[in-house]
Formats: structure tokens, C-alpha cells, sequence
């Protein structure tokens, strides 16, 4: 593969009861593909239901879709490492391509995702999501927004009391202003930016009876969503970012936890003509 890697470490999936004590033994974590879908079904032990996550939901730039679940990809193949991990890898010549790796924990799962630009031209604020839905956990399940939590200056913040009323709303940390791929949705409505900006690249919901709290976080984000409607489930994530050249790799760590999206955020990755050659 051509070009230089790109390395970053996020935390992203993590489960906690609240109520075991810390010396106890940690929940049996399962992970389920669902066939040749981009869907995972997550078992913690001693909760009910399942986490569903999209792996991954989406690669775009500041502009475009480059890599979306409603276009170019739309089944991978799984495959079961010996440490019950499961592995996926998707590529398509002259645009970009991934591996991503989720690998269960002590107390969560890591997710692993690198990937390439393969195309001629650099992508400007380049990032990612991986979507959490909690509506398969009826004890997690929050589309008031009342028991989902964001952080800002070291404390936690009710989604509920950060917006007015539900709906599908981005939030955007300090600093950041939004893309161009958000415009058209902000002028038609469907879509809103929050007045509140979370400074760490974390969400987390807690359950009606506050024995668990299910997470999501990265180690950094370009923005993060929290979709909250009462027919529908909560969606709430993190999205990592980048810019990326052609031919850079992005390499994401993340432990993930139950409740949503993260955008996550890389420099621009350059095209593989923007870096020297690099055997692997």
C-alpha cells in the first residue's frame, strides 16, 4: 500500500454496572454479525437486549459521501479471530478503502478502523462515523434525551436541557464550524446544530434503573450527533475527523459503548502521489 500511515488512539465502546463492585468479574461481552450486513448485535452479560452497531455507517469529506451504507457499500464479509474479534475489510480502486476490527474487552469493545484514500485528489476535513442504537436494550432506551449525557468543562450535561425538543441535531465542539455537507440539511430543517459544544468526544446514556451506564467516545471528534424521537431510536455518535490525502492511511482505536454516533476526526488524507512509497 502506498503512502505514509496516519495513527490515532480513541477509546470508543464501554459498559460499566454500576452497582458490581470493581474487584467482581467483568461482563462477558458477545459480539454478532448479522450475515454480510454492516450490522453488529453486541450481548453484554446481565443486560438485557442487544447493542446494535453500524461498522462503519459512513467516510466522507467536507463535501461528499465518499463511503456510505446507501450507496457503494453495502455488504463486507466478516470474518471470527481467535480471540473472538471480528474483522471486515472493503476496497474500491481509485477511491478509498478500510479495515476495521472490533474486538471485545473487559469492559467494552475496541474498534480498530484504518483507512486509505486511493483517489487523485486530497479529502478536506476528512472523518468517519460508526453508529450505536440502544433501542434493542428497553432499560437503556432514552428518546426523551433525559438519562443521554455529553460532556463540557469536566461535567456531564443532559442531552434533553443542551437543544429545544427532539430531533435529529449535530454538536459541534469548540471552535468548529459546520461542513458543507450539512448545509442542505440545516436549510430544509431536518437537521439542526445544537447552542451547546461538547468539548470531549464522548456520549453516554444510563439505564432507567442507573445500574448501567453504555458509552461511546473517541479521542477525538468533528462533531456529534444525538437523534432523540419517540418512534424511532436514539442514535447518538461521536464522528472522528481528518483531512485526508490520497494514499494516507487513518488508523482509529476506539472502545465503544452503547449510545451512538461520534464523528471522528482525522487530518486531510492525501493522495498516495502526496507521500513517499512504503512497503508493508
Amino acid at each position: 500500500m502506498r503512502g505514509l500511515p496516519f495513527y490515532g488512539v480513541i477509546p470508543v465502546l464501554v459498559f460499566a454496572n454500576c452497582l458490581t463492585p470493581i474487584y467482581a468479574a467483568p461482563p462477558r461481552i458477545t459480539l454478532i454479525p448479522l450475515g454480510t450486513s454492516l450490522t453488529i448485535e453486541i450481548e453484554v452479560e446481565g443486560l438485557e437486549g442487544r447493542i446494535s452497531l453500524t461498522v462503519p455507517e459512513l467516510i466522507n469529506d467536507s463535501t461528499r459521501r465518499l463511503v456510505y451504507m446507501e450507496t457503494n457499500l453495502k455488504t463486507v464479509q466478516w470474518k471470527r479471530l481467535p480471540d473472538n474479534a471480528i474483522t471486515s475489510s472493503w476496497r474500491q480502486n481509485g477511491l478509498a478503502s478500510y479495515e476495521i476490527t472490533t474486538s471485545p474487552e473487559a469492559n467494552g469493545v475496541r474498534i480498530d478502523w484504518k483507512f486509505t484514500n486511493l483517489s487523485k485528489e486530497p479529502w478536506p476535513d476528512a472523518s468517519g462515523n460508526i453508529c450505536m442504537r440502544s433501542l434493542g436494550l428497553p432499560t437503556v432506551f432514552d428518546p426523551e434525551g433525559a438519562r443521554t449525557f455529553l460532556r463540557k468543562d469536566h461535567r456531564w450535561h443532559v442531552v434533553r436541557d443542551t437543544r429545544a425538543g427532539q430531533g435529529s441535531y449535530w454538536y459541534l465542539p469548540p471552535g468548529m464550524e459546520p461542513v458543507d455537507i450539512m448545509r442542505p440539511h440545516l436549510a430544509n430543517g431536518g437537521w439542526k446544530i445544537a447552542p451547546f459544544h461538547p468539548d470531549e468526544a464522548l456520549i453516554a446514556v444510563q439505564s432507567k434503573d442507573k445500574e448501567w451506564v453504555i458509552g461511546q467516545g473517541w479521542k477525538r471528534a468533528r462533531y456529534l450527533i444525538a437523534n432523540s424521537r419517540s418512534t424511532t431510536p436514539a442514535r447518538k455518535r461521536p464522528r472522528p475527523s481528518a483531512t485526508s490525502p490520497r494514499g494516507r492511511q487513518s488508523k482509529l482505536q476506539a472502545r465503544s459503548t452503547s449510545c451512538g454516533r461520534v464523528s471522528i476526526a482525522w487530518r486531510p488524507l492525501m493522495p498516495p502521489t502526496f507521500a513517499p512509497e512504503r512497503s508493508r
